[in-house]
């Protein structure tokens, strides 16, 4: 996420960049309301080591889970980059 608020094709905040419907619906949390939830200990975790600056590539756009997210147009046009628990990450 951190990265598409550094990208020309993404807005300039983290709240912008999770609520950007520009292309669709971008992350199905904000467009459900989940995100309004109370994140688990490990989600705070790694957001925290992003915000500290930990990347493991700065071309990584996108990320996909095959178990719970439909379609498969990110796999089709998108660079595999690494896969992180349940979530492929492609750039």
């Amino acid at each position: 996420m951190i990265n598409r608020t550094e990208h020309k094709s993404f807005p300039d905040t983290i709240y912008e960049v999770i609520y950007d419907n520009k292309f669709g619906v971008q992350f199905s949390p904000a467009h459900s309301g989940s995100v309004k939830k109370d994140p688990t200990a490990s989600s705070v975790r790694a957001a925290k080591l992003c915000l500290e600056g930990f990347s493991l590539s700065d071309s990584i756009l996108f990320f996909f889970n095959s178990s719970i997210a439909a379609g498969s147009w990110i796999t089709s046009n998108r660079t595999f980059t690494v896969t992180i628990g349940n979530h492929d990450f492609y750039s």
